[in-house]
């Protein structure tokens, strides 16, 4: 039967063979220490291993520039720290006093509702708090009553209990009014002569105005949305970063913003391409309560290695590498002995590996065929090469 299909594996497990026949049974294992490996031209050229020489990576390598890099993109706000205004009654909005983009502190106003929701709240506090009042009196009395021996004391409970449902329910129409928006001083001051159909609502904490999606004049029900807010916490930057300089940049590399005495630093580099840009997105987080900058506002911003980065640096294609045991290696070439030696990455940039250990410019190194050269190193097809010398 004829597999056209398998002839590429084919070759491949032959260079394996052919490589590891050349070696002792007991030479390579997955454990022991590396072995050297010695291959003629004839099986370096069955196995289609190239060998290239590692060069000194030169400063330019270690850091892109003295300014670092230079990108642009938006600042945004953390998911958590946003949140949404809602009405808690039905009305229509009269006026309103903030705007898009300003910055807010608390207790500013917002917008003030006209309601007939509003002006029946009033009433009920008023009633409760006024029973409240006409129950307090009458527990007192009751209690100088009771001590005299002029009621019984069934008669004392009944007002007792009154005057704990009379308390509550005074409470229960204050939680409403304050929760339409409502001050404790305005609540505490409301008289039967001074209620109004108007409501102003006010920030309970400082903020930065994201959006209004209710406008003046607009008639809204109970539960509708007036303003979204940024609490003044850490805002984003959401930097655009061609492929190149995404793999330059580290988590918390230092992050600079024109304008800004604060620095921020790196908490996400992206892995996924956006569609319309063909860039990543490197995520930089600013430290709080920065009034430079603003959500939505396009800036540009430098992106600064965290530390001085390590120079002497080796640069090696990353096809070189192979992974053994948790480890990186590659192979060393020494007039036809290939040596598995561990080495340190650095960083990785595109195509290429900046490594800070293990070897040294000029070295000679595998960088393909590495098939080949690993499963000779893990000792594949070695027992039939010992088989095949008895």
């Amino acid at each position: 039967m004829h597999c056209p299909g398998f002839r590429l594996l084919h070759a491949c497990a032959a260079a394996v063979v052919a490589i590891t026949g050349m070696l002792p049974g007991n030479a390579v294992s997955a454990t022991s220490a590396p072995a050297s490996i010695r291959l003629s031209q004839a099986q370096m050229g069955a196995a289609a291993i190239k060998v290239v020489v590692a060069r000194a990576a030169d400063d330019a390598d270690a850091v892109p520039s003295t300014g670092g890099w230079r990108l642009t993109g938006t600042v945004t706000v953390p998911p958590n720290d946003t949140g949404v205004i809602l009405s808690a009654v039905s009305g229509q909005i009269e006026r309103v006093f903030v705007h898009i983009g300003q910055t807010i502190r608390a207790g500013d106003r917002l917008a003030r509702i006209y309601s007939g929701d509003v002006l029946s709240m009033q009433r009920n506090y008023l009633h409760a708090r006024s029973n409240a009042e006409v129950v307090s009196n009458r527990l007192t009395r009751d209690k100088t009553l009771f001590r005299e021996g002029i009621i019984a004391e069934a008669r004392l409970r009944e007002t007792e209990a009154a005057q704990d449902m009379a308390v509550a329910t005074q409470r229960e129409q204050r939680r409403l009014l304050r929760l339409v928006g409502y001050s404790d001083a305005e609540i505490n001051s409301l008289k039967p002569d001074s209620i109004a159909a108007w409501v102003t609502l006010r920030a309970d904490n400082n903020a930065v105005v994201l959006e209004q999606p209710a406008q003046v004049g607009q008639h809204i029900e109970a539960g509708a949305p007036l303003f979204k807010l940024a609490t003044r916490g850490k805002w984003w930057l959401e930097l655009e970063a061609t492929r190149a300089q995404a793999a330059d940049i580290q988590l918390g590399d230092r992050t600079q913003v024109e304008g800004c005495s604060s620095e921020g630093h790196v908490i996400a580099v992206g892995s996924q391409l956006q569609i319309a840009t063909q860039t990543l997105t490197i995520r930089a987080q600013m430290p709080e309560g920065l009034s430079c900058i603003t959500p939505n506002q396009f800036i540009q911003a430098q992106v600064l290695p965290s530390t001085t980065r390590a120079m002497g640096l080796v640069t090696v294609p990353a096809s070189a590498l192979v992974r053994n045991g948790g480890g990186d290696f590659v192979f060393v070439e020494k007039s036809g002995d290939f040596q598995p030696t561990p080495v340190s990455i650095a960083r990785r940039r595109g195509s290429e590996l900046l490594l800070s250990a293990g070897i040294k410019p000029g070295t000679r190194i595998a960088s393909s065929g590495l098939m080949a050269l690993k499963g000779a190193w893990l000792g594949l097809g070695a027992q039939s090469a010992s088989a095949g010398a008895h």
